[in-house]
């Protein structure tokens, strides 16, 4: 609800929150642990949320269509890469396996 908020008033970040729907509609929703940055969405693999370690930031940036995908590790960025709009669940699927061992798939979690 607080990212709907925002980007409510960001309209261009609209792909941010598409992404986040597809997270929570995922088989893998109830491995994932997200929260919301003024910068984007947090994902980690346990409740336990540390800014700076075991993190995946996901920022989007609407003027280059792009999104980044930086996962922190002991509070120094362990890996960061930049993908297109369109690339993003792939690039999320890679990241989320490199990261935390699970497997998105980007379908719903009913079929």
């Amino acid at each position: 609800m607080e990212l709907q908020h925002w980007v409510r008033a960001r309209p261009a970040h609209a792909p941010l929150l598409e992404l986040s729907n597809v997270l929570a509609a995922s088989g893998s929703a109830s491995q994932l642990f997200p929260g919301v940055s003024y910068d984007g969405l947090l994902i980690t693999n346990g409740p336990e949320f540390y800014r700076d370690d075991n993190v995946l930031f996901v920022t989007h940036y609407p003027d280059q269509r792009q999104f980044r995908l930086q996962y922190r590790l002991h509070g120094h960025v362990h890996s960061e890469r930049f993908c297109s709009e369109a690339d993003i669940h792939a690039a999320l699927t890679t990241a989320l396996h490199g990261c935390f061992g699970i497997t998105f798939d980007p379908a719903s979690k009913n079929g």
